[in-house]
């Protein structure tokens, strides 16, 4: 009966314990999340470090040692409440389901062991779980390189240097080179005054990639332009040299197409205005242009085109250049000149008339001759007098005269002469010659 009693008051004893024993439970080991055991490439200065969560805790304490795993309390870096509390790089979904703590004061390119423990009471060892694995990580180390690869081109002209023109109505990529731990790049432009760059960049472009498009700087005066690329790793920052380029207001390319040209005194060429106004041609025989005439071109259409009625090519009525190199170029008001074009003049120069001239002829049945010309495709026949009006279209440079169908008057005279023709348009009308119907 005694032991039965006895049983009775130690199980009420233990009951009656429980609720007061109940907090020294050993709290459990957290899983280490991230980074992942042996990760590479974390940002030395905002590394944050995640753990799961162990419930009706105090507190967590994080181990954390360069070079090796074998740690100490010496090594133990935490706080009363644990970091995660005041970290600012958590984001709300890891917040839900791991503590958090933000490492700062890492060193670049090193490798790094951690470890987390769990411990119910606020201070003391006595009340801490076990440790968890021990995880590594290596930081990022600093920029290997950032070399800037266009535009950079420089070259001493007369003494003084030249260098890349880029136009704003014609953008092309800035480009670099940078090794492969970089991040991401911040572009950055400076003005040049008397050739020394300032110290504050008037525009500043952060990108991903290797290459930005200068059509960013199409709002920016034009002028000599120094740039740099600043690249960023997770762990740091490296620049590169700086270089200039000429940044000019607009450039007018070299004209894409030229018309075959003709006639004596009219010529016509055909140019892009690339977004330039107030085009000006200038045309000579001489690749210098020490012979130039020059005409100023208005009209705002994309294609624009000049005619001989106008002043620059009163010269050309000058038979003597057909065959001759013509060299031409183009410009905006405020571009300069695009490349020279060259072409052999076309121009047809007109027939020459052979026979009749003067002559009394059988108007019904006679052949009409003139001189050939090697650039004609065809030539077309005018004979006019009293009761005829007569053209004709010949691959030839003579033409027998129809024997039906023309009203012609014996003793009459009639004026006849011939026109060249090619693909282009026609030569001037050829001299006037007569003839009398017989």
């Amino acid at each position: 009966m005694r032991k039965k009693s006895f049983f009775g008051l130690g199980l009420i004893l233990s009951l009656a314990l429980w609720p007061s024993l109940s907090w020294a439970a050993v709290p459990g080991t957290p899983v280490l999340l991230s980074p992942t055991n042996n990760a590479k490439g974390y940002n030395k200065d905002i590394t944050v470090v995640y753990w799961s969560k162990v419930a009706g805790i105090a507190r967590y304490d994080v181990n954390l040692r360069v070079g090796n795993n074998h740690f100490t309390n010496d090594d133990r870096q935490t706080t009363e409440n644990g970091w995660h509390e005041y970290n600012n790089y958590i984001t709300p979904s890891q917040a839900k389901t791991s503590g958090t703590s933000g490492i700062n004061g890492l060193v670049a390119n090193t490798t790094y062991f951690w470890q987390v423990r769990a411990c119910a009471e606020a201070t003391g060892d006595n009340s801490c779980g076990n440790w968890s694995a021990t995880y590594k990580f290596t930081t990022a180390g600093n920029p290997t390189s950032v070399v800037l690869s266009f535009p950079v081109s420089e070259k001493t002209v007369n003494g003084s240097k030249v260098y890349e023109k880029i136009y704003k109505n014609v953008p092309k990529d800035f480009k670099w080179n940078i090794s492969s731990d970089v991040v991401y790049s911040e572009v950055k432009f400076f003005a040049s005054t008397d050739g020394n760059c300032g110290t504050d960049a008037f525009a500043t472009y952060k990108t991903s990639a290797k290459t930005i498009n200068s059509g960013i700087l199409a709002g920016t005066g034009s002028g000599l332009v120094c740039w740099q690329v600043v690249a960023y790793s997770n762990s740091g920052s490296k620049a590169s040299d700086i270089k200039k380029f000429n940044l000019v207001d607009s450039f007018l390319a070299a004209p894409e197409a030229l018309f075959a040209q003709t006639g004596f005194d009219n010529a016509m060429f055909y140019w892009t205005k690339n977004g330039g106004s107030g085009s000006t041609i200038e045309v000579s025989k001489d690749s210098n242009f020490n012979d130039k005439a020059s005409q100023e071109v208005t009209g705002e259409n994309n294609f624009l085109w000049s005619s001989g009625t106008d002043a620059i090519y009163a010269y050309v009525s000058n038979l003597s250049l057909a065959g001759k190199n013509i060299y031409w170029r183009v410009k905006t008001g405020t571009s300069a000149w695009s490349k020279t074009k060259t072409f052999k003049s076309n121009f047809l120069v007109s027939p020459t008339l052979v026979w009749p001239k003067g002559n009394q002829i059988t108007a019904s049945s006679s052949i009409l001759k003139w001189s050939s010309n090697a650039n004609a495709k065809l030539f077309k026949l005018h004979v006019a007098g009293e009761s005829v009006d007569y053209t004709a279209y010949t691959t030839v440079s003579n033409y027998r005269l129809p024997s039906s169908g023309l009203n012609w008057v014996v003793g009459q005279v009639y004026n006849w002469n011939v026109t060249a023709i090619n693909n282009f348009a026609e030569s001037a009308v050829s001299a006037d010659q007569t003839f009398t119907a017989k």
